[in-house]
């Protein structure tokens, strides 16, 4: 379904007209924005796959915010992180784990990076350093920052579009919300979370398999250093 495809089974949820009395189409946008959003940072739902670039000794990258024809994402966290030049992974440790293994790491330098690890929610730590210029291919969960257009569909499968209808219509029914339109409002956002339980389940199998594409069936390091 389109954003505008949604945007009309809200309003018929609603039981208005095709040009809602409460509600503007403005703030009917406004509401599947946020909902994208929030269906993405629940269930890491959406993917992308990008390259970074660093320098000769750098050790740390703020994630770029990326952009294409369905609109600009940011990152939520990456699924899995690879030299570009050796299609080899880059295990996810914690970065106390690159610290105990060696206390001079930023002076630590080879031809490719072996681990990767969070510094902060947007930046990566990597380790050992770069000798040269290199580039990562990450493969990543995204944040949509909302729909470009009417035309713009959401990155999930087809089957969990409705969540979008259900979250609309809960945002709309809280509006000013007392009484029968309440108890609306609450059965909406129900069935909002219920769908994102179904959703959640396909996306921790489609990480599940890009990350053992990528990795196998086990790490190089023990699973218990995995992000502390």
């Amino acid at each position: 379904m389109t954003r505008g495809e949604i945007r009309a089974a809200i309003i018929s949820t609603l039981r208005e007209a095709a040009t809602p009395v409460r509600w503007t189409l403005d703030e009917l946008d406004q509401y599947l924005d946020d909902g994208y959003r929030d269906m993405a940072e629940r269930t890491a739902a959406v993917v992308r796959t990008f390259s970074m670039f660093l320098q000769p000794g750098q050790n740390y990258a703020d994630f770029p915010s990326f952009t294409d024809g369905s609109g600009t994402f940011d990152v939520l966290h990456p699924l899995a992180v690879k030299d570009a030049s050796t299609d080899l992974p880059l295990d996810p440790v914690h970065w106390s784990f690159i610290d105990s293994q060696d206390r001079i790491w930023t002076r630590t330098s080879e031809s490719r990076p072996r681990f990767y690890a969070f510094w902060d929610w947007q930046t990566l730590l990597v380790y050992p350093h770069y000798g040269a210029i290199g580039q990562l291919l990450i493969i990543a969960a995204m944040m949509p920052r909302g729909f470009v257009d009417d035309n713009s569909v959401p990155e999930v499968p087809e089957q969990y579009h409705d969540a979008l209808i259900h979250y609309g219509a809960w945002r709309c029914l809280l509006k000013g919300a007392k009484g029968a339109r309440y108890g609306r409002s609450a059965v909406q956002l129900r069935n909002y979370s219920e769908r994102l339980i179904g959703l959640g389940d396909w996306t921790q199998e489609r990480h599940e398999g890009i990350f053992t594409a990528i990795y196998g069936q086990k790490l190089r390091v023990p699973a218990d250093v995995w992000g502390g």
